[in-house]
């Protein structure tokens, strides 16, 4: 199953005109947490365990609940339904 937070920022490549309509941009604040983050071959727990505390802290989960209520018709089906 692919991750809803990997899904968004799928659908957003396509979508992106619609997504901003709805204030529902995901790539923007991934790229800002990312920016920081410089895995090596083997990423240590604690870097991984940060990089996720960092992502919970920005509004990502609530715009990945949003994303059925503010677009039903279109992106609320694509996540759904899974055909990204």
């Amino acid at each position: 199953m692919r991750n809803p937070l990997t899904s968004a920022c799928v659908i957003e490549c396509d979508f992106r005109e619609q997504m901003a309509e709805r204030n529902l941009l995901f790539q923007k604040t991934v790229a800002t947490q990312l920016a920081d983050f410089t895995p090596t071959s083997e990423p240590s727990p604690d870097a991984i365990k940060a990089l996720v505390t960092r992502l919970k802290a920005t509004d990502l989960s609530q715009k990945l609940a949003a994303l059925p209520e503010k677009s039903p018709d279109l992106l609320g089906v694509i996540l759904k339904e899974g055909k990204v």
